[in-house]
């Protein structure tokens, strides 16, 4: 019962540091969509994805479009990052 609870404990303390980081980045984010440049209508269909994903989907490719570019492929930040990706692709593909 002690493990349980230790783990309900470490799960508790994961939410409120992701919300200490999580609420100030989304604060930049509603920030930046107010703008008039084409970064802000990405970030602001992101937010509307968030918002309603089912009536107002966000295409995930448009992170590309952003001012900074990632510095390599996201995959690659892993170790097997391509083989693990194709392969959840592959699961994910059979469940459509």
């Amino acid at each position: 019962m002690s493990d349980f609870l230790s783990q309900l404990l470490e799960c508790e303390n994961f939410q409120v540091l992701a919300r200490q980081d999580g609420i100030p980045a989304l604060n930049r984010l509603y920030n930046v969509a107010h703008n008039d440049t084409g970064q802000a209508l990405r970030i602001r269909r992101f937010l509307l994805g968030l918002y309603n994903g089912q009536a107002l989907p966000f295409n995930l490719n448009e992170f590309r479009g952003l001012d900074s570019s990632p510095e390599k492929e996201m995959h690659l930040y892993f170790e097997n990052g391509k083989q693990v990706f194709r392969s959840w692709a592959e699961e994910q593909q059979a469940i459509q």
